[in-house]
């Protein structure tokens, strides 16, 4: 549904950027109830994106909010679509 993206549906702990949200889950047995966790993940900022790339020797060829399934598409960073990150990065060859 994309409700993992609004705010009104996680927490976000701002000095350690860490997002908390519930998800519900299907048991594989139809007899099992359905079970509620509670999810940790990290937001990113490209900029931020780019500086962990940049540490294992990547240099950026091309970054931008992208939505799933439509890489080719470039979206603004504020658009309810852009749930992505694309980064396009080059190694540098080993000496």
């Amino acid at each position: 549904t994309g409700d993992i993206f609004d705010p009104d549906y996680f927490l976000l702990d701002s000095d350690t950027q860490i997002v908390y949200r519930k998800e519900q889950f299907l048991n594989l047995s139809e007899a099992a109830l359905p079970f509620e966790t509670v999810v940790l993940d990290r937001r990113f900022r490209i900029s931020e994106l780019i500086s962990l790339c940049a540490k294992v020797g990547l240099t950026k060829t091309l970054t931008r909010p992208v939505q799933a399934g439509h890489w080719d598409r470039e979206l603004n960073a504020t658009d309810k679509s852009a749930k992505e990150l694309l980064f396009f990065g080059e190694k540098a060859p080993l000496p």
